[in-house]
This record gives C-alpha cells, structure tokens and sequence, in this order.
C-alpha cells in the first residue's frame, strides 16, 4: 500500500479514541472545562447510562458568540498560548481535543453564554460536521447535550457496559472531583431522578456526609497542610482520610490529586496504603484523598490524552512524603505505634 493521509472522518475517530473510551470520558473531559471555567454549580444529566445523552451544564464564564465555534475545531484551546505554557500547567484541559473528539462520535448540542452578553449562542455539530450556530436566551454559562455516542462508531460502542455498569462509573468519577471541589455544587441525575448533590460549601467534610454518610465522614481525619520546604520546596500535601478503625474491600476508594488533578498512579496509591501498616488488618483497605500542591515544573501532565497519568521530576521524594503526612496524621490524633522518620524513607521501630 502506498503512504498517503488519513481522510479527516479516520484520523478523527483515530483521535476520539484515545480521548473518549466510554461515557465516564466525556463527563471527565465536560467537568474539567467548567471547573476550568471558574464554575460554582455543575449539573450533570444522563440517559441510559450515558450512551443515549448526556448534558452537563454550569454557571460558568462562557464562550463568547464569536469565539464559539472554535470550541470544536482540534487543537483550539484557551488555555495555553506559548510553548513554554507547557512546562507550567496551571489548567485541568489544555490539549483542545476533547470536544473535537466528543463531536466526531456523536451529535452536540452548545449553549453558551458569556456574563457580558446580552443573547447566547447555540451551535449544533453531528459526527464531526458543523451544521448550525444561532443566538438563542440563555443564562451565564455553558449547556453540554451529548446525544448518541458512538452512533457511528459501532466498533467502540459494542463494548460499553450496561447502562447501570456506565452511570456506575459516571458517579464515582462525580463524587471524586466533588471531594477535590468542596467549593463547587454537584448535582447528578439519572433516569429523571437526583441521585447526588453537593452543596458547594467549602467543608469537605460535607461532601464526605453525601458520599458515606455522617458517622463515618465525621470520624474521618483532616490532613492539616503538610510543607516540606527543606525536603521540597514548594510542595504541599493535604487531604482527608480514613481512620484506623474504617476500612473497604478494595482500594478504588483512594483517590489522589495532583495541584488538584485526578491522577492514576500505582505507586502513590501503594503510599497511601503502606502508611498505614500496622493500623489496619492485611487484606484491608484505607480512603480518602490527598492533594499534592506541587511545583507546575515539577511534573509533567502532557503524557497522555486522557490527561489522567503523569510524570514526576521527584516521584521518590514524593511516595515518601504522602507516607509521612499520612502517618503523620494516624499517630497524632490515633497513637498506636512508635515510628521514626528521617529525610527520606519512612520505618517502624520496635
């Protein structure tokens, strides 16, 4: 076969691929836009688990009329200008590819409106194609409706879950950014029901009242900030997590941000677990989440599409440090052993 180039219809769902595995990756990518946006109220709404529709909207800043069809063209962004942006990222989004991806394997549906507007816009673009942009009435923010994902791309589609297995997934995902954005209202419906909210107050331990309930949310323990100037600087870490005596089966109940971006990471989970040998039974996990507030040169968010996995200049330094804060924590307010820590390793003596 000869070299030749992609037709844009291939290369697009090439791209959307990467960026959109299932519903729960367009509800990532919408909500990190409108925290982007300086959102205090998101509301998310499914259909089917996501697969028929999807809407999410916020009480955002807006897209002004002019600059709204730029939203789906790929690798159109706000958020960075210069190549050296990409070495300090201070934005959950950057990369300009997920409505561009989200628009190329379904029907969307944009309604925007800036405060220093007096109409919003409406714009309609199916499987990748614009169709329409008009003004509309409309309050301050943006309205994302999502229809058919993966309507023409069958190959995909086929293997997404039940729409209880999807809406399952949306959920937890829902709850994970509410615990990270104490400060933002969450509200989640499926099949026309409100099946989570947040108020928005700032308290994280009331979205921890939401998520388990009240007698476990308020034995939970505040990581108080924990800096490390002398080991690094700059570098902050904080949370809430779970006391000796609360536990799960599993550990998808950790969840770690960093400059509060969820992160996936195999060996920071395992610091959070190990920093509570010796309180908990084998086999048992702990909760919560920590924040890592770390130098934005300090890590590398651009590895990625799905923005989710991340590089460490230091990642040592930091497995201990969340080790220390966490165990930190476990023996001021729950003494139970006798630990030594010195600049970089943490150990249990007899």
């Amino acid at each position: 076969m000869s070299i030749k180039l992609l037709p844009l219809e291939i290369s697009a769902r090439i791209a959307a691929g990467e960026v959109v595995e299932r519903p729960v990756s367009v509800v990532k990518e919408l909500i990190e836009n409108s925290l982007d946006a300086k959102a205090t109220k998101i509301k998310i709404s499914l259909s089917n688990g996501g697969i028929d529709s999807i809407e999410i909207s916020d009480n955002g800043v807006g897209v002004p009329y002019d600059e709204a069809g730029l939203v789906f063209e790929r690798f159109a962004t706000s958020k960075i200008e210069h190549i050296d942006d990409l070495d300090h990222i201070s934005s959950l989004g950057f990369r300009g590819e997920a409505v561009f991806s989200i628009a190329a394997i379904s029907r969307v549906e944009l309604i925007t409106k800036t405060h220093e507007s007096d109409i919003g816009t409406h714009l309609i673009v199916q499987d990748g194609e614009f169709l329409s942009q008009s003004p509309i009435a409309a309050n301050t923010g943006t309205i994302f409706k999502v229809i058919g994902l993966f309507n023409n791309f069958p190959a995909r589609r086929k293997f997404l879950g039940s729409a209880l297995a999807e809406s399952r997934r949306i959920l937890s995902l829902i709850k994970k950014y509410s615990i990270i954005r104490p400060n933002v209202s969450f509200e989640y419906h499926q099949l026309n029901s409100r099946s989570f909210v947040t108020s928005g107050s700032g308290d994280i331990r009331d979205v921890m009242v939401e998520i388990y309930g009240r007698d476990i949310a308020n034995d939970m323990l505040i990581l108080d900030k924990s800096e490390f100037e002398e080991i690094y600087p700059g570098t902050i870490v904080e949370g809430i997590v779970s006391n000796p005596t609360q536990n799960k089966s599993n550990r998808s109940h950790i969840n770690l941000f960093v400059n509060e971006r969820l992160i996936q990471s195999k060996s920071l989970s395992y610091s959070f677990e190990q920093a509570y040998h010796g309180f908990i039974a084998e086999r048992k996990f702990p909760f919560g989440m920590l924040n890592i507030s770390i130098p934005f040169d300090d890590v590398d968010v651009n590895v990625h599409p799905a923005k989710t996995e991340v590089l460490f200049h230091k990642e040592n330094l930091i497995f201990s440090l969340i080790q220390k804060s966490i165990r930190n924590t476990l023996l001021e307010k729950m003494p139970v052993l006798d630990v030594t820590f010195d600049n970089n390793d943490l150990y249990m003596t007899d």
